[in-house]
C-alpha cells in the first residue's frame, strides 16, 4: 500500500500473509488482510521446478 507522507512524498508499506493488517490512519482504522480478501480465492504459486 502506498501512502502519501508529506508533500509529493509517497511511502511503500509491504504486508505479507492474511495475518497481517492495514491501518488507515485518516480514520482511525486498522483492519485485517484476512478481512479484506475474505471473498478471495489464491491460486497456488508454482515454486521453481525441479530437473
Amino acid at each position: 500500500m502506498y501512502r502519501r507522507r508529506a508533500k509529493d512524498e509517497w511511502l511503500l508499506e509491504e504486508s505479507i500473509g492474511l495475518d497481517s493488517t492495514s491501518s488507515f490512519e485518516s480514520v482511525e482504522a486498522v483492519i485485517p488482510l484476512s478481512e479484506i480478501y475474505d471473498r478471495i480465492t489464491f491460486e497456488p504459486v508454482a515454486g521453481p521446478q525441479r530437473e
